[in-house]
């Protein structure tokens, strides 16, 4: 850890130069006191359990479709209280606004009537599907789960990078990820 540099960019583990994520400072000391050797073989490990559980995605855009490992990182990601809690809020108020989206487009139409999005941005999708034109759904729920990308600027701050809210297999990949990650930090209850 001592040789790492992270330049200017906001680092998930310790935050920024300036301004030191306390709240993972636990994880850092473990880590500081692992050597390289010993968090590669950690990480050789996690892979080949993930290839021996089959636990892979496909790239459909790869012109060869094949199935590739499910990404891990030993090193876990840590959020703050303040980070988690706006997250949350924020999750919640997007999948109540996709809700209301699609409650809209498969509704009244109101957003379209009114040129809020341009027609052909929501008839012309592929995704779009006429035949759900006021079909009730119960409780206005379109989306039950979603995936909602997360990133981080260089300074730090939270930014969606996209809602994933068709076919929701990106929920094993993380109940799996939690597993591993504690399968693979030595702890053995979450």
């Amino acid at each position: 850890m001592q040789d790492y540099d992270q330049n200017d960019f906001y680092c998930e583990l310790l935050g920024r130069k300036d301004a030191p994520a306390d709240h993972a400072k636990r994880v850092v000391e473990r880590l500081a006191r692992m050597s390289g050797t010993q968090l590669a073989r950690r990480a050789r490990a996690a892979e080949r359990e993930l290839f021996n559980l089959g636990i892979t995605f496909t790239v459909y855009s790869d012109k060869d479709s094949i199935d590739r490992i499910l990404p891990f990182d030993v090193v876990p990601r840590i959020l703050s209280r303040r980070d988690w809690t706006t997250i949350a809020a924020g999750v919640v108020q997007r999948v109540a606004a996709l809700n209301y989206f699609l409650a809209d487009i498969y509704g009244k139409q109101r957003i379209l009537k009114n040129k809020v999005i341009p027609d052909d941005l929501v008839l012309g999708n592929a995704n779009y599907r006429p035949e759900m034109i006021g079909v009730p759904v119960a409780f206005d729920t379109y989306v039950h789960i979603c995936g909602i990308d997360i990133v981080r600027d260089d300074q730090g701050q939270l930014m969606v990078l996209e809602d994933n809210a068709r076919t929701p297999s990106g929920v094993s990949y993380a109940i799996e990820n939690r597993h591993l990650m504690l399968r693979a930090s030595g702890f053995k209850n979450g």
